[in-house]
């Protein structure tokens, strides 16, 4: 019986460790793989000093046992590590190829958040006026074609009032409440979804204090 001569692909992650469905391996983006060797040879066993990789559909490398493959497309991609055993008495030779598929990634919706008053930004830690008005607005920063905001606006005090921000948005880009107190420490949460699917994009926040006492 030939010894025993075997190399195994396991899951696919992203770089930050991050597991990824088989089906949507992002394109441009580097995935990693890790092979496991087995090896019958019980003196010098092959280890992942003898994996070499290769693939189809994009670049490939590696080092050892971990393998990396950026699609360039979307579609059918693969990699495979060999590992070679030169310590069996006629060189033993191993693959393991993984065919998977590239998809384009969905960009996410991404913005930010800012507060102004007629003089201009109003920066971290600085205390306005009592009854200043305030503009906080959400700019979209990233979206996908298609992507469309809807932005749902509320607001604490540090006095414990709370409330929301009704208003019209004339342009899914950018949206701006108006606020003005006589004093008070104020977060301004806007709360964004994705028009079509329904799904909540996520909360951005950001605070302003006024002071009476600066009259």
């Amino acid at each position: 019986m030939a010894p025993l001569l075997e190399v195994t692909l396991g899951g696919f992650t992203d770089s930050q460790g991050t597991e990824l469905a088989p089906d949507q391996l992002p394109v441009g983006r580097w995935a990693q793989v890790q092979a496991s060797v087995r090896s019958g040879i019980l003196g010098k066993p092959a280890g992942c000093a003898q994996v070499t990789w290769s693939g189809t559909g994009g670049d490939v490398d590696g080092e050892g046992c971990l393998g990396r493959i950026r699609p360039s497309d979307t579609g059918p991609v693969t990699i495979t590590a060999t590992v070679t055993d030169p310590y069996q008495s006629v060189e033993a030779v191993a693959t393991g190829t993984a065919v998977v598929v590239a998809s384009q990634p969905a960009t996410p919706l991404d913005f930010q958040i800012s507060a102004a008053t007629s003089l201009g930004q109003v920066t971290p830690g600085r205390r306005l006026v009592g009854r200043t008005p305030v503009f906080v607005t959400m700019r979209l920063v990233e979206a996908a074609p298609g992507q469309l905001p809807l932005y749902s606006w509320s607001y604490t005090t540090d006095h414990g009032r709370s409330g929301t921000l009704p208003g019209i948005d004339e342009q899914p880009g950018e949206s701006t409440r108006t606020f003005t107190t006589k004093s008070e420490t104020v977060t301004f949460t806007c709360k964004v979804t994705e028009a079509h699917s329904g799904k909540d994009v996520g909360s951005w926040s950001i605070t302003v204090a006024w002071d009476d006492e600066l009259r």
